[in-house]
């Protein structure tokens, strides 16, 4: 198993291609996926409704 980690930031389109290359993997691994979604002003919670497989998605990360 794996965890793929994704920062993004204002990208929805580019993620939305990055999810949908991952999903269509053949012969992969199980893997989970987690989206670090630094400050975006649109909200990833619906872009990424129908997303198969677990997603975890943090939302305005601060690094200190």
């Amino acid at each position: 198993d794996a965890s793929i980690i994704i920062v993004t930031y204002e990208r929805p389109r580019r993620l939305l291609r990055t999810l949908s290359g991952l999903e269509s993997q053949e012969g992969a691994c199980k893997f989970e996926i987690i989206i670090v979604d630094d400050g975006s002003g649109q909200s990833m919670t619906g872009l990424l409704e129908g997303s198969n497989g677990p997603i975890i998605v943090y939302h305005n990360v601060l690094f200190v």
